[in-house]
């Protein structure tokens, strides 16, 4: 398993395949995902929920892995429908393949540091993408997967309808509203990054941007909701100072030539 900051750990993982577990369920001869069962692939694990708590232990003694961790429940958002394992944790991930994080950069300008930073992953039983969703402060709050091959639907969510994905970046005051995750990871290259999943905007949104305290934000919504983000520029001014700049495409769709004259007409780049 790659480390990195933002990607997926052993405790990730826990989270997102045993969150549907009510409270006193309890589970054993799972795979470890600290130790993967060594060469032999043994499945020793054994999690249960105690509260709000997932609690696990490693019984190979190689390993011994223990501890707890805070969870929610994973399962697609209202009026969506995943994968014949939604609402039972999360589907099995593998690390990217070579071929699909250099299709990542090809197509996206996402290389691979930032794929990594990201926690992207690969599904393979159905061949989709598998993007974590955290909040500002790094909790991991869900995911979404994303078709590869154009078949649809083009990306499911399992993850609350309020959560947004967040991508900070240490070195910018500047935050940078958009839809999807992608554009987000891209755009987090230079600038703090939020991805609403979608384009609905609320209240509730515009307190968390203040709270954190950005220097500059701007929405940058897909071309055909431009008029959705003048609208909220407008209605949200009394709460927060916000600009908006109309794209000529979606930010991951952008060329280097494309990002950087956004970036120059908003004097943000």
């Amino acid at each position: 398993m790659k480390a990195s900051s933002r990607g997926m750990t052993a405790n990730d993982e826990i989270e997102l395949e045993y969150g549907h577990l009510g409270d006193g369920e309890r589970l054993a001869g799972q795979l470890c995902p600290y130790c993967r069962g060594g060469r032999s692939g043994e499945r020793t694990l054994s999690v249960g929920r105690v509260g709000a708590k997932l609690v696990y232990r490693c019984h190979r003694a190689s390993c011994g892995r223990s501890g707890a961790t805070g969870s929610g429940s994973f399962s697609p958002s209202s009026g969506e429908r995943g994968s014949s394992r939604a609402g039972r944790g999360t589907p099995r991930t593998e690390e990217l393949p070579s071929e699909i994080g250099d299709s990542l950069c090809r197509s996206y300008s996402i290389n691979e540091s930032e794929q990594d930073a990201a926690g992207l992953r690969f599904v393979p039983d159905s061949g989709r993408l598998f993007l974590p969703v955290r909040d500002r402060l790094g909790n991991l709050k869900g995911y979404t997967t994303r078709s590869l091959d154009g078949t649809g639907p083009k990306s499911l969510r399992f993850v609350d309808n309020q959560c947004r994905a967040w991508y900070p970046n240490p070195y910018s005051k500047i935050l940078v509203i958009v839809e999807d995750q992608l554009s987000a990871i891209r755009a987090s290259s230079k600038f703090n990054a939020v991805a609403l999943l979608g384009t609905h905007m609320t209240t509730e949104d515009v307190m968390e941007i203040r709270r954190a305290g950005y220097e500059q934000v701007v929405l940058l919504l897909d071309n055909d909701a431009f008029d959705k983000a003048v609208r909220y520029v407008v209605e949200f001014r009394p709460l927060l100072r916000m600009t908006t700049h109309k794209l000529p495409k979606d930010i991951k769709n952008m060329t280097e030539e494309e990002w950087s004259f956004v970036c120059g007409s908003l004097q943000i780049g």
